[in-house]
């Protein structure tokens, strides 16, 4: 009769056994994935905060440019090309945002929820080490009543109750166990694979606009006519020449037809005799000569007049 529940006895150990590696096999295999989806998560984070500073530098790098197109006030298309250039780059930035927003809604959330998670597959895995512990007990229990046990119906039927009852337990803690790994790696393939077509969906919306607004961009640079403000400079700095010539003189208490030969005047002035009044001295004879007396010398009735005069008042 006790012959009989040796092969029960082994098998129930064969159970035990395998329930084992396989708990050690699921803890193992849990640690990894909590590893790696941890490098993920932070790979992750580290990739959105990169974008939002790109997005910073975009906002700068929009702000220098219209700042730059607004001073420019002589070509006008070049100032009306990158005021909307500019309009055009701060409209991707504005996209940028919306992507690292989805990327942290989307991806890094469920990265970081998987610290939970393990932990909890963890949990159950020690929970069903403890049951295991538990039918190790009974099994040593069985192995001392099939040696000691009496030849009795009575005995008999004991053991065999507690034989059936640990191979249920057994049979159960080896199925919940496998469902249990098995749910636990079907979750992490199917939220990798969600996550991922997430992070490609979000960087596809993001460059499908990015592309449409680079290519307004690239329409509003080549509306640039580098001829018409090459025109637009020259007519500007001549018309500020003109004004110059003619408000010059002016301040200067100048007729605006002599001011264009007042140096050569400056010049022929100091090369020329010194003229006051009527007056003209040569430096050549020192002769005095005036333009209101005769051939003879004699002073006319103006200057004899004026002669006259002078004496009086000495």
């Amino acid at each position: 009769m006790f012959s009989s529940f040796i092969r029960p006895m082994d098998f129930i150990s064969d159970l035990l056994n395998s329930s084992d590696r396989q708990s050690r096999l699921s803890q193992e295999r849990i640690n990894l994935v909590e590893k790696l989806m941890g490098d993920l998560c932070f790979q992750f984070a580290s990739y959105a905060r990169t974008m939002g500073k790109l997005r910073h530098k975009g906002d700068v790098l929009a702000r220098s440019i219209l700042k730059f197109a607004e001073s420019e006030n002589f070509n006008l298309t070049l100032r009306n090309s990158l005021i909307s250039f500019a309009g055009e780059l701060s409209c991707m930035q504005d996209y940028r945002e919306v992507e690292v927003k989805r990327l942290e809604a989307k991806v890094i959330e469920h990265l970081s929820a998987y610290g939970t998670i393990c932990k909890h597959a963890r949990d159950n895995i020690r929970a069903n080490v403890s049951i295991k512990s538990k039918e190790v007990n009974r099994k040593h229990q069985l192995e001392k009543i099939q040696k000691h046990t009496p030849t009795i119906s009575h005995g008999t039927s004991l053991v065999e109750n507690e034989y059936w009852r640990g191979t249920f337990d057994c049979n159960w803690l080896h199925k919940v166990l496998e469902e249990q790994v098995n749910d636990f790696e079907y979750r992490k393939i199917s939220d990798i694979k969600i996550m991922f077509t997430e992070f490609v969906n979000i960087e596809l919306i993001f460059h499908a606009k990015a592309l449409e607004i680079l290519t307004r961009a690239y329409g509003y640079l080549q509306e640039i006519d580098e001829k018409q403000d090459l025109e637009e400079f020259r007519n500007r700095t001549s018309h500020f020449k003109a004004v110059c010539a003619a408000v010059i003189p002016s301040k200067l208490g100048l007729p605006i037809d002599q001011s264009q030969n007042f140096p050569e005047r400056t010049q022929v002035n100091k090369k020329h005799k010194l003229q006051r009044g009527h007056i003209t001295l040569k430096p050549e004879n020192d002769e005095l000569h005036t333009e209101d007396s005769d051939t003879n010398g004699n002073l006319h009735p103006v200057e004899k007049h004026h002669e006259s005069l002078f004496h009086k008042r000495h």
